[in-house]
């Protein structure tokens, strides 16, 4: 696939082209298949300008396996060609997981989401109510992240429908009228406007896909559609164990039940922590130098209760775009949580008692 610069369609009889030698022309007649055929309009728009200079061509052998194809109009703030895609029938998914489920930051930037999540958790409190008499604090704290968490992948899915069902809504109305134009030579002055549209709404979805392509462009707000699309893909791909070593026989595993059992085997081992050696601990505090050692003012001032306030601070002013814990919240969206008044006594307890109680806590 890609930019060949000059109409392939544009051949002259003897099937060569001014801009691309005979050989290459007759290498993709005998041996691959233009995936979208006659049915493609303009990919290239410039000016008044426009042609279809964008293909996609797939072995003979393999076009059985082409499944669905589609072209796209894309920002001309991004680019001043169309997106060309196909959908390939290639690996079964059954062997894949789950992946990590990460909250949309920029949910908290919406009016909307903030009133729809300040109605969800006056609704909780409800619930809260009916298992604070067989659940301690913390079991309170992760069962409201995890209905925070439920509450959020259903608005997303929601929101995302919505935002690509008016997308392929305005791109099969611009696809009409740029038919109509190829064959009937009509022009509208609608366009414009679609086109508009078209690339608010692919702005939008583009951030999504900025969290899906992993922390470095997360963190650094890189905003390239083509690496986004890329690296969100080379995630998925990495959901997919193929085999595993048995480190007991050492030999390679490939059905999904040993694979997850080895799995299982190497995390447990993983985060279940050692016994402490109290001779190397003791060892190691001495051997720290005393104008590194915290005096005792310091160390009641580390002991001081924690206060709602400072969480709120600190959620706030954490580095734009950082990186959520294990349940998915980002400090953008946790922020909105501390902000609720009838959880603010239960999450002061639930911090202090981490504070006081250490490892032990539960």
């Amino acid at each position: 696939m890609g930019d060949f610069n000059y109409q392939y369609k544009d051949r002259r009889t003897d099937g060569s082209l001014t801009s691309a030698p005979v050989e290459w022309t007759d290498l993709l007649d005998d041996y691959y298949i233009d995936v979208f055929g006659d049915d493609k309009h303009n990919t290239w728009h410039s000016g008044r300008n426009a042609g279809i200079l964008d293909y996609v061509f797939c072995s003979s052998n393999a076009h059985h396996l082409v499944t669905s194809t589609s072209q796209q109009f894309l920002s001309s703030e991004w680019t001043d060609h169309e997106l060309l895609g196909f959908s390939y029938q290639f690996q079964d998914s059954n062997g894949r997981g789950p992946g990590v489920w990460k909250a949309n930051p920029y949910l908290a930037r919406s009016k909307d989401f903030r009133k729809a999540l300040a109605d969800f958790l006056i609704g909780s409190e409800e619930r809260r109510a009916g298992i604070k008499r067989f659940t301690s604090p913390q079991q309170q704290w992760d069962w409201i992240k995890a209905e925070v968490k439920l509450f959020i992948k259903q608005y997303q899915v929601e929101d995302l429908n919505w935002r690509k069902k008016q997308l392929h809504r305005l791109l099969s109305k611009r696809n009409k009228m740029m038919r109509q134009k190829k064959h009937r030579g009509l022009v509208f002055q609608g366009l414009d406007t679609v086109n508009q549209q078209i690339q608010s709404l692919q702005h939008a979805l583009a951030e999504i896909e900025i969290l899906k392509a992993g922390k470095f462009y997360r963190e650094h707000g890189e905003k390239s559609p083509g690496f986004l699309k890329r690296s969100a893909i080379s995630r998925e791909n990495r959901r997919s164990i193929v085999e595993l070593r048995d480190p007991s026989t050492g030999s390679m595993c490939q059905e999904q039940s040993g694979i997850s059992a080895i799995a299982t085997d190497f995390y447990t081992a993983l985060f279940t922590p050692d016994a402490m050696d109290s001779t190397a601990l003791s060892t190691m505090i001495r051997s720290i130098p005393q104008h590194l050692k915290i005096s005792s003012e310091q160390q009641e001032e580390l002991m001081l209760p924690i206060d709602v306030e400072e969480l709120l601070v600190d959620s706030k002013h954490t580095r734009c775009l950082s990186s959520p814990g294990p349940d998915g919240l980002p400090y953008e969206i946790l922020y909105l949580i501390l902000k609720f008044p009838p959880f603010q006594s239960l999450i002061n307890q639930v911090y202090n008692e981490a504070l006081t109680k250490g490892p032990s806590y539960r």
